[in-house]
């Protein structure tokens, strides 16, 4: 990834903000203190995000390949990767759901995680596009909001080419919280 792609990717992270504020909107949470919740709630998806294309961008720099990973934030403001280092030899499908359910883990057993990013490329589903990967960013919040960023890209000569990113809402898989009765989460 060049400098000048590095940079487009921030750029992106403009849209998560604005996306994070009506995800968060949407998601029903009746707070008096509402938009404080929503900047803290985009300040972590921002700082997280930021983080997340940096180490990818090192790994695809490195023509290695982009195996998940995460970026948390802690209830402390702390903003940390988390690799797995056992992901590296699994097939990416394996390797996804064991750093889901480490991360569900983490959160049950410490308490101490308040937003997630998991990080990882596949194929692009899309026969049609021209990308062959699609890099994928899910982000999740304690306080509920959720999205996932899915940037198309290809590898030319060891440099990867970014197509443009599209935002989604997602359901959560790291914070969902069952109730009793075995209804669905927040």
């Amino acid at each position: 990834m060049t400098y000048r792609q590095f940079i487009k990717s921030l750029v992106c992270v403009l849209v998560l903000s604005a996306t994070a504020g009506s995800v968060f909107a949407q998601s029903g949470t009746e707070s008096g203190d509402q938009k404080g919740k929503q900047e803290y709630v985009q300040k972590h998806f921002e700082r997280m995000y930021k983080k997340a294309v940096e180490r990818a961008s090192e790994k695809l720099e490195n023509g290695t390949p982009v195996k998940a990973f995460a970026v948390v934030v802690s209830r402390k403001d702390e903003v940390r990767v988390v690799e797995i280092e056992q992901l590296k030899k699994m097939p990416a499908d394996v390797a996804l759901e064991v750093l889901k359910r480490s991360l569900r883990a983490l959160v049950a057993k410490k308490g101490s995680v308040g937003a997630v990013c998991m990080v990882y490329s596949s194929k692009n589903p899309n026969k049609d596009a021209k990308a062959e990967y699609v890099l994928v960013a899910q982000m999740e919040h304690i306080f509920g909001p959720t999205l996932a960023q899915l940037t198309p890209y290809t590898m030319k000569s060891g440099d990867a080419k970014f197509g443009e990113p599209v935002v989604a809402s997602m359901e959560p898989t790291i914070f969902k919280i069952e109730k009793k009765g075995g209804e669905g989460g927040e």
